[in-house]
């Protein structure tokens, strides 16, 4: 009797996705149960289980930006059925620096390709822009209103190497002051998070809420450094105002 009872609490654990060795159950069973979740349960806990529905939804609002010679990412900030407004890095847009916008851009998500509208530039040599499109391409990712806390998770979503739609996993790892050419002085986000080239001017999201928190932008260009990228963060929004940056390109 004490053996039945083992028994039966046995393939209860089995149920809930523990292996456990069990004389009487069928071993196929007892794997499909244990260790791929048949009979509607998938073995991932509830976090693992928000994470990926988290990253479904921001891969709908982060975009590949390209043109024949050179690629980058953008995240949609504004949406609405008249267009988008994308921001992303000015040296995805304007890679000469010299206030051209590169060719014939478009911005694609999933299976939608809409070419560029206008591009303008951030003020202090700033590397940010915008881009406007005349099609709605996903919906607006949400912002981040606060400096996130050191050791914070976060999430990379972008286009290394123009293999769309890749996530990486990390944490904020520091907060470093950066010097534009012009004399501007701005505190960047430092992540272990995976950035490669194609990821510039995609999304750092926070993880605990999704929100938008900073834009990666570089990496340390140095062959024995690993996992040391940064990001200029959402907030600066706030200090340099879209209203004043300058078009460097318009199709309309």
């Amino acid at each position: 009797m004490a053996q039945q009872e083992a028994g039966a609490d046995d393939m209860k654990r089995l149920e809930r996705g523990r292996a456990v060795e069990c004389p009487k159950a069928d071993p196929v069973d007892a794997f499909m149960r244990a260790s791929l979740g048949k009979g509607g349960q998938d073995g991932r806990c509830q976090c693992e289980r928000k994470r990926i529905d988290l990253i479904d939804g921001l891969l709908q609002s982060v975009v590949l930006i390209r043109n024949r010679s050179c690629q980058g990412s953008g995240v949609i900030i504004f949406s609405n059925r008249d267009g988008a407004l994308i921001l992303t890095n000015r040296h995805v847009v304007d890679p000469s620096s010299k206030g051209t916008a590169a060719a014939n851009m478009e911005a694609k998500c999933d299976s939608k390709v809409v070419k560029v509208q206008r591009v303008l530039v951030a003020p202090k040599r700033l590397d940010l822009a915008l881009v406007t499109l005349g099609k709605r391409l996903g919906p607006p990712v949400e912002f981040g209103g606060a400096k996130p806390p050191l050791g914070a998770d976060v999430l990379v979503i972008g286009s290394p190497h123009g293999l769309e739609n890749t996530v990486s996993k990390g944490i904020v790892s520091n907060f470093v002051n950066m010097k534009t050419r012009s004399g501007l002085i701005y505190e960047m986000i430092q992540t272990d998070a995976a950035v490669s080239a194609g990821n510039s001017g995609g999304g750092l999201f926070e993880l605990s809420s999704g929100d938008l928190i900073g834009v990666p932008t570089c990496i340390l260009p140095h062959k024995d450094a690993e996992n040391i990228a940064w990001a200029i963060p959402i907030t600066i929004l706030a200090e340099f105002p879209p209203d004043n940056w300058r078009e460097i390109h318009s199709s309309k």
